[in-house]
């Protein structure tokens, strides 16, 4: 039974709904007082509290003392406290207890009820709460006097409401850390994003959430029951996602009284507040919704209570004091709580209980076992934490700084997302909870300090987590200026960023306005009008600009595509002359017309000069009036084909050609070659990737072909292209491998000296000027007509000579043999050096003597023994063929003209050929018996020699001869 203790002072209950001003009577009331003490429920709320007094009386008279903080100034007067930590031998003159109907809580009950029956004020008591509690404290505290007060503002139900139709200014309830997030989630992307405010928040991070619901950051809270206990917020609207909660051992439902202790949140002061449901929770009942809007809840019947008349004789005698009932009808024992459990289990430890033997010891194990288990990990965790903690304690007095250091420094982390942070949170309460309590750690201020700094670190990181998950400012700024009915400010910088109320919204790309992919379907067409508006000055001063750019600001793409530097401003479409394409500008509608028509002209203006120069041959050759007949016909059809025309394609406009009419076109740059006609000029990069693009305009093509990379004589062949591309991209398609025509025309010339009836193997030469391998050659070959036939012989071994090593880069390597070219060879690569048509070597051309032959050894006059070898000869012995050195064989490939009947005419760009290039042919089959037939047919007129040949004058020496 417990014995209830005369005070001096008076008591007195003020009992009340929410919003009625308990709290903040009671405040003025203790400082009326020169000393006073406060007990809230939660450490956030204390905080608050303690905030609000520093800022009347300043904070060197204001002490803060919670489980894990503890402000304590030399010359307190005010003593600010959760309800645990309240200090109760320090005889201040009032004391007050918040939210005491608590006393009925099944975890903390037993608290709120040894205060609410064993700490009074010198002078004044008061006990605030909920009107359930009238007739519990009369019986308990007959002395105590009642004040009632009445809610400032009225409470109504507003039933179920979706959360994207939730009005601003609201609180959404959830019972989770799970369902707390999913609901902030869902609100930052339809409503710019939401505060989270829950328990287990430390009170820096609490008040960085809180800060920016209530300066408008944003218009939504989520938040846990945390806010029902006196946390007060300026919300309109409380809407419960669930109506059941875990309460640490069962899922249950809230209790009406418990509801109504949330929803009372809603309506501050005067405000007038409404309640309902949202997301999956079911509607209130009518009998709970008029429970209440009324007021009207059951009485409180019974208090939880533990004995507070503990003896520490031994860890036994004191679990029995702890568990000792009472016959007062009114107080029910408490279920075990968590500190008695530790103590079970901790004590059942054989060095503890060896150590645990006497009064102080038993005491000091149980203030250890008081530790509350922040961490929430396992109680056995948690037991073999207090086991460390109290035998350090018990052993040397204090705690090792290096095993607290350890710890410490283990959370001291700010990486990772919401939930690692707040686990880290968690761990470090129990170390802030450590440090506060006297006399167990060393430098007590050291580690205050620094286990302070390390929460305010985390839960600074956390804030940012938090505000970076679950808000977008943009949208919250750019829906609460709308709702406001504020016009919104725009701005554009030298970049083109478009900035609406000084968020980010999109960006100018050329002339089109590019609005940020992240908007929401709710803001995008505000954003878009609003931005529109800054954006009709800029578009008019970027277009004045863009006609000032020189050429070389602007360029196409091998889609056809109009560049400004790296905006799209424009394409190119067909035109009515394949050379002459047309434009389309890129420019929005809000730009006006006078822009749209001034970007489009500049556009033309660039694409027409670009066209001229670079096919200014072509272009000459057009306009050449002096060409006639045929040659003007040759040269309609050759600009029609974009300077480029397979020779198949033009066979017979070629034969009909007079030597008159090929030199005034080779004055022009026109090549007649073996497989293709073509202007050398035009297989430069600039006019190839220009000629794709307008033919493939002329073709209609959706996708272009695009141009292979410059300087690459070959390059693999591609599948599925349209036919022509390959001759459009200055390449003939031949096996696997496209070659450029005008290497390939310089390999026809080695082909002519060539017995290709007969077969021949390729040189070095050939080789080298494709850039190939030799099987790569043989397909390169075989595309072109030739039969490939593969063959091994002995590799014939060169004498052995030391050089100096020389650097080659690594595509100019055939093989081990293959000679540099030869100084009258153009690189691979170049377009320098392209003889018009191929003239044969001349053949009185002496062979120089090689090295290692002298006139006396000559093939007339054999080598008779080594020993006439002249010096200058490796002096190393002829290799030869013996069992220990191997016959190192060589790969060699013959190749003899056989071209392919296809059954069908071949693509463009694979002319039709009468024969292998001509030249050698080998010696003249026998006739045998077959009969000769001889016309009569007059001898053919011989054309004229064409004077502009480099070889006229040694033709007609020839002739006369």
């Amino acid at each position: 039974m417990t014995t209830r203790e005369s005070q001096r002072g008076r008591v007195t209950a003020v009992l009340g709904p929410t919003n009625t001003g308990k709290t903040h009577y009671a405040i003025e009331r203790m400082l009326a007082h020169r000393t006073g003490v406060i007990g809230l429920p939660l450490r956030l709320l204390a905080r608050e509290v303690y905030d609000r007094i520093v800022s009347v009386r300043g904070p060197s008279v204001v002490a803060l003392v919670t489980g894990e903080e503890r402000i304590v100034p030399p010359r307190a007067k005010y003593w600010v406290c959760t309800v645990e930590a309240m200090p109760q031998d320090i005889g201040a003159d009032f004391v007050a207890i918040d939210e005491i109907q608590l006393c009925a809580d099944l975890d903390r009950g037993h608290v709120f009820t040894d205060r609410l029956l064993r700490m009074r004020g010198l002078h004044e008591t008061l006990f605030m709460g909920a009107e359930t509690m009238w007739g519990a404290i009369a019986s308990m505290v007959p002395e105590a006097d009642f004040l009632k007060r009445e809610r400032f503002s009225t409470l109504t139900y507003s039933g179920s409401k979706k959360i994207s139709r939730m009005p601003a200014r609201s609180a959404i309830v959830g019972f989770s850390v799970e369902n707390v997030y999913a609901i902030a989630e869902l609100l930052r992307r339809q409503k710019g994003g939401a505060a989270v405010v829950m328990g287990a928040l430390s009170p820096r991070t609490r008040n960085a959430q809180v800060e920016m619901y209530q300066n408008g950051d944003v218009d939504y809270l989520v938040a846990t029951d945390a806010i029902g206990m006196g946390l007060n917020l300026d919300i309109d609207h409380v809407a419960f996602s669930s109506i059941t909660k875990y309460d640490g051992r069962r899922m249950r439902h809230l209790m009406p009284n418990e509801l109504a202790q949330i929803a009372g949140r809603a309506g501050r002061f005067m405000n007038k507040g409404t309640f309902g449901v949202t997301g999956e929770a079911p509607s209130l009942d009518d009998d709970v919704v008029q429970a209440i809007q009324n007021n009207q809840f059951a009485p409180v019947k019974k208090l939880q209570w533990r004995n507070a008349r503990l003896q520490f004789g031994s860890v036994g005698r004191l679990i029995q004091t702890l568990e000792e009932r009472t016959d007062d009808p009114w107080l029910s024992r408490v279920r075990e709580s968590d500190d008695l459990g530790a103590l079970k289990a901790v004590s059942a430890d054989a060095e503890v209980a060896a150590r645990a033997t006497d009064g102080p010891s038993v005491q000091l194990l149980w203030d250890v076992c008081r530790i509350p288990d922040f961490r929430g990990i396992s109680n056995v965790e948690h037991a073999q934490l207090l086991t460390d903690i109290y035998n350090f304690l018990h052993q040397s007095g204090r705690i090792p700084d290096e095993w607290l250091a350890g710890r410490v420094n283990r959370i001291d982390r700010t990486d990772g997302d919401i939930d690692a942070l707040s686990k880290r949170l968690a761990y470090i309460r129990t170390w802030t909870y450590v440090a506060q309590r006297k006399g167990w750690v060393g430098d007590e201020s050291h580690w205050r300090e620094t286990t302070r700094a390390v929460e305010d670190r985390l839960s600074d990181a956390l804030h940012e987590r938090l505000t970076a998950r679950f808000v977008d400012r943009r949208t919250s700024v750019l829906l609460r200026r709308l709702n406001q009915k504020e016009g919104l400010v725009a701005d554009v910088n030298e970049t083109g960023e478009v900035t609406v109320e000084g968020q980010f919204v999109g960006k100018i790309e050329g002339f089109r306005f590019r609005q940020d992919q992240n908007a929401s379907a709710e803001e995008a067409k505000t954003i878009r009008a609003a931005s529109i508006q800054a954006l009709a000055p800029q578009f008019h001063l970027r277009a004045d600009r863009f006609y000032n750019a020189p050429d070389t600001e602007i360029d196409f793409t091998e889609q056809g595509g109009l560049m400004w530097g790296s905006a799209a401003v424009g394409k190119l479409v067909k035109g009515d002359d394949a050379l002459k394409p047309k434009v389309v500008a890129f420019v929005d509608d809000e730009a006006g017309t006078d822009v749209a028509e001034k970007v489009q002209r500049r556009l033309q203006h660039f694409i027409d000069r670009k066209i001229a120069t670079a096919f200014e041959p072509m272009k000459k050759m057009q306009n050449d009036e002096t060409l006639t007949g045929l040659a003007k016909g040759f040269a309609f059809r050759l600009v029609e084909s974009f300077g480029v025309a397979p020779r198949g394609d033009v066979a017979d406009e070629v034969k009909a050609l007079e030597q008159d009419a090929r030199g005034a076109l080779r004055k022009h740059g026109v090549r007649f070659g073996q497989f293709t006609v073509f202007m050398p000029l035009l297989l430069k990069p600039a006019p190839t990737r220009l000629r794709l693009v307008l033919w493939s305009l002329s073709k209609g093509l959706q996708d272009f072909p695009e141009a292979p990379p410059p300087g690459l004589v070959t390059v693999p062949t591609t599948q599925g292209l349209e036919a022509g591309a390959w001759a459009m991209s200055g390449y003939r398609a031949a096996g696997q491998r496209a070659i450029r025509i005008d290497m390939l025309e310089r390999l026809a010339d080695m082909l002519r000296d060539q017995n290709t009836r007969a077969g021949f193997e390729a040189t070095p030469d050939m080789l080298s000027i494709t850039g190939m391998t030799l099987e790569q050659f043989a397909d390169l070959m075989d595309g072109l007509g030739y039969k490939a036939e593969k063959g091994e012989r002995e590799k014939v071994r060169a004498a052995v000579q030391v050089q100096e090593p020389v650097s080659v880069p690594v595509d100019t390597i055939i093989d081990e043999t293959a000679p540099a070219l030869a100084p009258d060879v153009a690189p691979v690569g170049s377009l320098d050096g392209v003889s018009d048509d191929p003239t044969p070597m001349p053949t009185d051309v002496p062979v120089e003597t090689p090295l290692e032959m002298t006139p006396e050894t000559t093939p007339e006059s054999p080598v008779e023994t080594l020993a006439e070898v002249p010096e200058t000869v490796a002096d190393a012995p002829v290799p030869q063929n013996t069992s220990a050195d191997p016959v190192e064989m060589e790969v060699f490939y013959t190749f003899a003209w056989a071209p392919k009947r296809p059954a069908s005419r071949p693509q463009s760009d694979k002319p039709q050929r009468k024969g292998p290039p001509k030249g050698k042919r080998g010696a003249k089959p026998a006739q045998g018996n077959k009969t000769q037939s001889f016309s009569a047919r007059p001898p053919k007129k011989e054309k004229p020699i064409d004077p502009d040949n480099p070889f006229a004058a040694a033709l007609a020496g020839l002739k006369r001869d």
